[in-house]
Order: structure tokens, then C-alpha cells, then sequence
């Protein structure tokens, strides 16, 4: 599921949340039915609403006088002979219940569709690494423009920056830092990193432009967008452990 299906169903999850015109309610529920099959919405959570929304019921109903009137019902929905509309009588639990099953499973598929992954961004306190989550914000614009300029620079920038919270390493160069980390295992395990993961960083093609990429002169190399994409998944995952294993980062 793409982008652009996600941000259609977006819409009309909305638009029949928000929509009961008076005699249209059996569109709304075979519309509804349709939508949350296609979301993949749980089997009994669709079974559970159809019932609820497509019971319907007819009963008497005594007035004043000993007069009867009868009261057409669907679901919540329900219309007297006098009336030409249906009114909302009852309780829209299970609308709640399918709606925001079908909300929870479409952001799901929003975050599939993302490199960066949101809990990374929510994890990082914002004052004290505000740098490291506008590379992260970067690098997501330049997957989602499918840049793979975007993706080095950005990418790179973030190496750097986490490279740079260890105080013995920011006085390098950008190569001389994962070479130290190669070489030196008391500031790998900071990181939480090991040496062949380290080694696949400064092996990785695109590091061999940097100079280039840091002078902010264009990239002269053609990188096709699956080896860009390469290097933004090392780099994040290299912030990943940095996050959960090393030291550095608190």
C-alpha cells in the first residue's frame, strides 16, 4: 500500500465517520462494511458492527389514548410514522470500536512506508539532541523525494553528529573516527557497536565522498538510490544500538 492509498482511505475514513444522512444509512453501513475489509480491519470487529448497524427492527410503540404508532429501528437509528428521517437514538460504541481499529491499522501502514522509524525521533529528548533528530527529519524527506543525494548528505551528517558525542572522537576526521572505533574496542562498546559493524560503515561506498559531501560542493558520482538507502539503514542502525546498548546517549 502506498502513500497515496493510505492518504485516500485517510479520507474517506473521515468522511463516513462523520456522515449519517437520514436515509442513506444502509449505503453508509455497506460503505463502511467495504472500507474496513479493505484495511483489513479484525473479522469479528466488522461482524460485531454490521449486526449492531444492520439489525433491523420494528416495533409498536403505545401513546397516550390507547394509540399506537410503530417505530422503524437500524441499529442506533430509529423513525416513527410520522417522521421521514431516521434519528440517532442510541449508542455509537460499535462505530467507535471499528473506527478507531481502522485508524490504528492505517498509522501502521503510514509507518511502514517510512525509513525512520517514529519511536527513534521520541526517544531522543529535543533540546539535548535536537541536532541528531533534524538529520533523522532529513533523511525521511529524502526517502520520501526518493533523493539519493539527500540520503548521503543527510546520512552522513547524522554519522558525524553521533560520532561526535564521544569527546575523544570529535576532534577527528570524519574517517579517522570509525577508524578509531575499529581499532580501539573500549570506544566501540560505548557505541554498543562491533568491529564488523563498524567496518561495514567506513567500507561503505558513499563514505569515500565525504570531502566532497562536507565542502557542500554536488556529489560527482552518480549513487543509485538502493546503495544510498543502504548507507541511511547502517547509519540508523548504528543510532538504534547506539540508543539501546551504548553509553553515550542516556
Amino acid at each position: 500500500m502506498n502513500k497515496i492509498e493510505i492518504e485516500q482511505l485517510e479520507k474517506e475514513i473521515n468522511h463516513l465517520d462523520n456522515f449519517f444522512e437520514e436515509n442513506k444509512i444502509i449505503e453508509w453501513i455497506a460503505h463502511c462494511v467495504a472500507l474496513f475489509s479493505k484495511i483489513k480491519v479484525n473479522n469479528e470487529i466488522i461482524s460485531n458492527f454490521l449486526k449492531f448497524f444492520g439489525g433491523f427492527r420494528i416495533r409498536k410503540n403505545e401513546m397516550n389514548f390507547g394509540i399506537n404508532s410503530v417505530i422503524y429501528e437500524f441499529g442506533p437509528f430509529s423513525k416513527s410514522q410520522k417522521d421521514n428521517h431516521y434519528e440517532l437514538t442510541g449508542s455509537l460504541y460499535y462505530k467507535k470500536i471499528a473506527f478507531t481499529s481502522a485508524r490504528v491499522i492505517l498509522k501502521s501502514k503510514q509507518e511502514e512506508e517510512k525509513l525512520v522509524p517514529r519511536w527513534l525521533i521520541k526517544e531522543l529528548p529535543i533540546k539535548k539532541y535536537s541536532n541528531l533528530i533534524s538529520s533523522l527529519e532529513l533523511i525521511e524527506k529524502s526517502y520520501q523525494d526518493k533523493s539519493a543525494d539527500g540520503l548521503v548528505k543527510n546520512s552522513l551528517t547524522l554519522l558525524d553528529s553521533i560520532l561526535n558525542l564521544d569527546n575523544k572522537l570529535k576532534e577527528k576526521e570524519p574517517r579517522g573516527k570509525l577508524n578509531c572505533l575499529i581499532d580501539n574496542k573500549n570506544e566501540r562498546e560505548k557505541f554498543g557497536v562491533s568491529r564488523d559493524f563498524v567496518t561495514a560503515l567506513n567500507n561503505n561506498r558513499v563514505i569515500r565522498n565525504e570531502e566532497v559531501i562536507h565542502k557542500d560542493l554536488p556529489i560527482k558520482y552518480n549513487i543509485p538510490f538502493l546503495v544510498s538507502l543502504s548507507f541511511a539503514h547502517l547509519v540508523l542502525l548504528f543510532l538504534e544500538i547506539t540508543i539501546t546498548t551504548g553509553k553515550i546517549i542516556e
